[in-house]
């Protein structure tokens, strides 16, 4: 695997370490089903770090193939973030909760393109919406 590979997949698990970590603050360690909208004000913050972690996941099984290089790495993340895209413009896809899982998502993926992206190759700021 080359130097940029390995720099994705490891980007990759830290991401997603890190939205498993927020999601699992953010939930104060309870089910994600037994926060209802009606009974918790942390449920948009919750779906928006569900939303992350999931996204990471999707990109996580799409990469369980040999690596192809760069650019097929770079094709995978634009595929699925396609796909979350897609799923935000769908019928049903409206009301808070939502809107939180598939922002989480998109900025999840678009946090993980932009650490292809950059020149350096180092893993962006996690702690940063990029």
């Amino acid at each position: 695997m080359t130097p940029v590979g390995q720099t994705l997949r490891e980007s990759l698990r830290a991401r997603e370490r890190e939205a498993q970590e927020r999601l699992v603050a953010a939930t104060g360690g309870q089910s994600l089903c037994a926060l209802a909208p009606g009974r918790a004000t942390r449920v948009p913050a919750v779906k928006y770090h569900e939303g992350s972690a999931a996204a990471l996941a999707d990109v996580r099984r799409a990469f369980r193939g040999p690596f192809q290089g760069p650019a097929s790495d770079r094709a995978v993340l634009l595929d699925v973030r396609a796909r979350w895209k897609e799923q935000s413009l769908g019928p049903g896809r409206t009301g808070s909760s939502w809107i939180g899982y598939l922002a989480g998502g998109l900025n999840a993926l678009d946090c993980l393109i932009d650490d292809v992206d950059d020149d350096d190759g180092q893993v962006g700021d996690l702690d940063a919406l990029c």
